[in-house]
């Protein structure tokens, strides 16, 4: 296949390559030898004894035509978008559903009312005198 015909090694190639690049360099330079029927005919596409077929085939042969250079290199990647920051989050020692449950009051109605009775605080007399203070007898 003729360096002329190929098209330009696309980011989608370099994806599918970057993975097996080396595993592909050492097939088609006889450095690993075959072990599928897939690998076969890929030894013979990188030969020249075939048509390439196969996104790989077709991938391998654009970057080799380029002279294998880096997959980066041979391919500009679309600028990486900013990550916002985000806000720190403000710790508190209590949870956030641990704050909207309601608190269980540690007495009843009834306990305090009873201990109020067992006090003496229920026969308190209080005694209110002018300017809205209560005093003790």
């Amino acid at each position: 296949m003729a360096a002329d015909t190929l098209e330009p090694l696309s980011q989608c190639d370099a994806d599918l390559l970057r993975p097996c690049a080396g595993a592909l360099v050492d097939l088609a330079e006889g450095r690993r030898p075959p072990q599928t029927e897939a690998q076969a005919r890929f030894v013979d596409v990188a030969a020249g004894r075939l048509e390439a077929v196969s996104d790989y085939e077709l991938a391998f042969m654009r970057w080799r035509a380029l002279g294998c250079p880096p997959l980066d290199a041979a391919v500009r990647a679309p600028p990486k978008k900013k990550r916002k920051r985000r806000k720190p989050k403000i710790r508190t020692g209590m949870s956030v559903s641990a704050a909207k449950a309601p608190r269980k009051p540690r007495w009843t109605e009834a306990d305090i009312a009873r201990m109020h009775s067992l006090s003496g605080f229920n026969r308190i007399a209080a005694r209110f005198v002018p300017g809205g203070r209560a005093s003790p007898r």
